[in-house]
């Protein structure tokens, strides 16, 4: 069964808001001139961290244990990246030419499709068999290639 959750973010805000079923579920913080966030969805919880905003790798850490638990690679052009844990690998890809729509999937499916309006600073996912990490990484990295690229 597909589910779908709503994300926004506020015009002055550094925090996403997701719901579903418009109750909130959990919100994606980043830091002001770094490319750093914090992340909760229910009781899961992760640091995004990356080298710099200028960076393409980005290191992931469950919050609690500071553990290391995935990386992610965005390509040079900004369109896909590819997120590796200690089991899997993902790819989470443009879909369109105006980048409004992604996906993430491995080889054999896709585990989530996205929209946003980067305008408007938010979006929809609908996803199956995705975990709140997965749902944490796909709103991360769109937040994260729209400051990288207003930066540059």
């Amino acid at each position: 069964m597909h589910k779908e959750l709503h994300w926004k973010k506020g015009a002055f805000s550094n925090t996403y808001k997701i719901s579903y079923h418009k109750e909130f579920i959990g919100s994606l913080s980043t830091e002001v001139f770094r490319s750093n966030a914090t992340g909760q969805i229910e009781e899961d919880k992760y640091v995004f961290k990356s080298q710099g905003l200028l960076s393409r790798t980005i290191h992931v850490f469950e919050y609690i244990s500071k553990q290391k638990i995935a990386s992610i690679k965005v390509s040079a052009w900004g369109r896909k990246a590819q997120i590796k844990t200690k089991d899997k690998q993902y790819l989470w890809n443009f879909k369109n030419f105006w980048q409004t729509k992604w996906t993430i999937a491995d080889q054999s499916k896709t585990y989530i499709s996205g929209t946003h309006s980067s305008l408007l600073s938010k979006g929809n996912l609908i996803y199956r068999d995705a975990d709140n990490f997965l749902i944490l990484v796909s709103i991360y990295i769109i937040d994260y290639l729209k400051r990288r690229n207003s930066a540059g």
